[in-house]
């Protein structure tokens, strides 16, 4: 992606009815709102900064004006019915993916961006394994993380990155789905964590898995896991198959 670059004749005035008119906010669920903080300063001092914004069709198909920095300052202006100023950025876009990695480094400085961010904003443009592991996730206790790393054979070392490129391919949903209902059944008797359930998933998929076995055996010990500050727990679960 080039460089952002601001042309003079790119600025402009906008008016407190123009949020969800004239111009959109870029779908990043970041909780942006109404700050008194950012109020109080306006009333002493007036709006400095520019609420930045792209123009693209990428997102839904017709071109629209984007704030992808500033969601706040709008919204805070908005509220108090004044006018703020706002710039377009001089840059051309060939993909959603390109559009998030500019979103993400602009910003970020208030609000470090999480794996989880990543994937929520994905979702919300529309990219379609990343709206299915929003849906696996629903309900449960567990991570995006954890439930990420079970949908596909990429290392855990490599997982996030992938989240970030928007390149994450779920590549095992029915053994993810299946190993987040068997965990539904164990709560039922303990808590699993994260960490649990990587292990869970990778132990059910042994040939010699046993599912009356396991939950027998983590009926009789699941007081004592979170005792025991193991990082996998691979090797116990697999004991408790013999």
């Amino acid at each position: 992606m080039k460089k952002i670059e601001i042309q003079n004749d790119n600025r402009m005035i906008a008016g407190p009815t123009w949020l969800g008119a004239k111009i959109f906010e870029f779908p990043i669920n970041r909780d942006s709102s109404y700050k008194e903080k950012l109020a109080k300063s306006y009333r002493r001092w007036g709006i400095i900064d520019d609420v930045k914004l792209i123009k693209t069709d990428l997102i839904d198909g017709i071109e629209k004006l984007y704030i992808v920095d500033g969601h706040n300052r709008a919204k805070t202006a908005s509220f108090m019915k004044i006018n703020y100023p706002v710039v377009v950025l001089d840059n051309k876009f060939s993909s959603k993916t390109e559009i998030v990695e500019l979103v993400t480094t602009i910003n970020n400085s208030q609000k470090p961006w999480h794996v989880s961010d990543y994937i929520r904003v994905y979702s919300k443009i529309g990219m379609l394994d990343y709206n299915q592991l929003i849906e696996l996730k629903a309900g449960t206790p567990y991570s995006l993380y954890a439930i990420a790393i079970m949908c596909t054979s990429v290392s855990r070392t490599n997982i996030t990155e992938l989240i970030k490129s928007g390149k994450f391919k779920i590549l095992r949903h029915e053994e993810a789905k299946r190993t987040i209902e068997f965990a539904k059944e164990l709560t039922n008797i303990g808590k699993l964590s994260n960490r649990m359930l990587l292990s869970l998933n990778r132990v059910m998929s042994l040939d010699r898995f046993d599912k009356e076995k396991f939950k027998e055996a983590f009926t009789k010990y699941h007081f004592s896991l979170s005792q025991l500050g193991l990082d996998n727990f691979d090797d116990l679960f697999i004991s408790w198959l013999k």
